[in-house]
């Protein structure tokens, strides 16, 4: 019993190392865990039509503000800040995004319940 545990145990060693050895020397990048694309990806603007971009920022206070991305270079980001259409503040762009639409929403139903 005692000679098979050692054989499982000098074979899983064996292929801890060798898949150590394989992944220290793989030719790419060590912490880039997977990439699928054949050419680098460049970096845009979605069209509001297939998707939204979002970019956060610090405003004066320090306070995290997260903004509907409409334009950017490599020098700065242009676009609308969420708080215009009702966006709570949050460390989460997605968690402004979907407050931003819950208060547009509330103010269509508003305008629509006063006409």
């Amino acid at each position: 019993m005692k000679r098979c545990a050692s054989h499982v145990g000098g074979a899983i060693l064996l292929v801890t190392v060798a898949t150590l050895i394989a992944w220290a020397t793989a030719p790419y990048p060590k912490f880039k865990p997977a990439s699928f694309e054949e050419e680098p990806l460049a970096a845009g603007v979605a069209p509001l039509s297939e998707a939204v971009t979002l970019a956060q920022f610090a405003n004066e206070d320090g306070a995290v503000r997260t903004m509907l991305v409409l334009t950017f270079t490599s020098e700065s980001v242009t676009g609308v800040d969420l708080e215009a259409f009702g966006a709570t503040a949050s460390d989460d762009p997605l968690k402004a995004l979907a407050s931003a639409w819950e208060g547009a929403a509330n103010r269509v139903a508003k305008r629509l319940s006063l006409a």
